[in-house]
């Protein structure tokens, strides 16, 4: 598969707020090619890109910044520069048409647009200056002219625009599809098979031709995450917030662990609960964790809880199958039935749910609801162990 790396100019990347210096790097096509500046403005890690755009004619130059610290620019300016000193500068007012604020990091992206008749001055150009009110920044340009010639080339063949944005459309979601998103064509990607690089860079081109794609933003999202950047909470919560189930489900994890973030139970419970509405299993079988688990246990509550995860046991959710499983031996549904608990575990066992099979084996092995079987013990172990139970394979390996 093509790797669609001529969307990318090159990008940039801050050191710490508090560095003496406050210097910025800059990193070309990912290649290796760095270079330490000095600048009056702490710079993010964004990117500097060359779109194509829908209406046609015109390319968009997106440039980003981190300033916590500082007051939101009111205008800036765009120096362009070739190697014979030749410069063109483009100036405008910073409005809400051409600003976009990222609330969780603090960020601020600016878009600027050039003509056709400047197409060819930009192609040519070996630096370029930001400022921003009354900060400045500056870098080299590389590798500019194949990233628009490329970018000129889709917006002048429309029907090839199309087809590139079904293609990265359909290759976005075969890389990071999520098996229980409902809008999904495919069988989804598990997690841990995710490439998170390649995923990032397919889904986020077809993101820039059709950022109104609520599935590609959550599978940008989902990609982001697996990499472990930031990023991943500013697409998860645009497709969150405008419905997307999936995303809503995604969110209140991230808020839940705060990895990116503090730690947010309102903000979790609420995109939980969003992703409930929107009919997402998984969602479904946490949530009724959630109700099932509150002190004091309130019985409305517990019950609620019960049909949220025998839902998701409807739709083959492993998870709720084991949960449901111990709360039948523990009682919590007024009654304590080994029975039932050892239906679900059996079912999830057999459709690959290594954590039931483990518990299988440990109940055979104690006589804990069963009759002791050591050979039934050691089968269950075996299967846990071939389902990626690292207990079990331990305990195998011993």
């Amino acid at each position: 598969m093509t790797r669609l790396l001529y969307l990318l100019i090159f990008s940039l990347f801050s050191f710490s707020a508090s560095a003496a210096e406050n210097r910025w790097s800059y990193e070309y096509n990912k290649q290796g090619h760095y270079g330490d500046h000095s600048a009056g403005l702490n710079v993010d890690y964004d990117w500097y890109n060359v779109y194509p755009q829908k209406d046609g004619g015109l390319t968009v130059v997106r440039f980003g910044y981190w300033a916590p610290d500082l007051s939101p620019p009111t205008w800036f300016k765009v120096t362009l520069k070739t190697s014979d000193g030749t410069s063109l500068t483009f100036k405008d007012k910073i409005t809400d048409s051409n600003m976009r604020k990222d609330i969780i990091n603090d960020s601020i992206t600016i878009t600027f647009r050039i003509v056709e008749k400047h197409l060819e001055f930009h192609r040519k150009a070996t630096s370029l200056k930001v400022e921003l009110s009354n900060k400045t920044m500056a870098f080299p340009m590389s590798n500019s002219r194949k990233a628009i010639d490329r970018a000129v080339a889709v917006i002048n063949n429309p029907t090839s625009s199309a087809a590139s944005l079904e293609s990265l459309v359909d290759n976005c979601h075969k890389l990071a599809a999520n098996r229980w998103d409902k809008n999904s064509e495919n069988t989804g990607v598990e997690w841990k098979d995710i490439q998170a690089d390649l995923a990032i860079e397919v889904c986020s081109a077809a993101y820039n031709l059709d950022n109104s794609n609520l599935r590609v933003a959550y599978q940008l999202g989902r990609a982001y995450d697996k990499a472990g950047n930031k990023k991943a909470l500013e697409f998860l919560k645009y497709a969150a917030d405008n419905g997307y189930g999936p995303a809503a489900y995604h969110y209140s994890l991230l808020m839940d662990d705060g990895v990116y973030v503090a730690k947010s139970h309102t903000l979790y419970l609420q995109y939980l609960t969003n992703a409930v509405q929107g009919g997402l299993t998984p969602a479904q079988s946490d949530y009724g964790e959630y109700l099932i688990k509150q002190t004091p246990p309130n019985p409305k509550n517990i019950q609620r809880g019960k049909k949220l995860l025998e839902a998701a046991v409807d739709n083959n959710y492993n998870p709720a199958r084991y949960f449901l499983a111990m709360r039948w031996f523990d009682g919590t549904f007024g009654e304590k039935s080994n029975k039932h608990g050892f239906n679900y575990l059996t079912t999830a066992s057999y459709l690959g749910h290594a954590q039931s099979s483990y518990f299988i084996a440990t109940m055979y092995r104690d006589g804990n609801g069963l009759k002791q079987n050591p050979a039934k013990y050691l089968e269950y172990l075996k299967e846990a162990a071939s389902q990626g139970h690292k207990k079990a394979q331990k305990i195998l390996a011993e």
